[in-house]
């Protein structure tokens, strides 16, 4: 889970991100960052989807 959660933050620090919701896939995990009402997106969580289970990156 290490390895993916760096991968989306060189994804998202290279802009190679699609979509509102920051949306890369790594490795075998799709991963975007929530968009939330009350929050501005740098301050939101990620998460990633995969393999069967999914994991959030943050808070």
């Amino acid at each position: 889970m290490r390895s993916t959660a760096r991968g989306y933050g060189r994804a998202i620090e290279s802009g190679n991100v699609q979509g509102n919701g920051g949306y890369a896939q790594v490795g075998e995990f799709l991963c975007s960052t929530a968009v939330l009402d009350d929050r501005p997106m740098s301050d939101a969580y990620q998460i990633c989807h995969g393999k069967g289970r999914s994991f959030r990156i943050g808070d």
